[in-house]
């Protein structure tokens, strides 16, 4: 079981990371991708709304559906 939690842990972090990474990128190329993938770009420090929701219409338009929460 403690192992299973370390992996929890770690893979969570992951994300974390990649979320702070992408909200925070302000890049040209990178942009460019994210125009494309999800109709928007960043830097999203000031909102971050925006990109979640950019990226959860994105996947809902792709058949993907995603945990509410609720």
């Amino acid at each position: 079981m403690a192992n299973f939690r370390g992996q929890f842990i770690k893979e969570r972090a992951f994300l974390i990371e990649m979320l702070i990474f992408v909200l925070n990128m302000d890049n040209e190329d990178f942009n460019a991708f994210l125009d494309v993938a999800i109709g928007v770009h960043g830097p999203f420090s000031d909102n971050a709304n925006l990109y979640m929701k950019a990226l959860a219409r994105t996947l809902k338009e792709a058949g993907v559906s995603l945990p509410t929460g609720n």
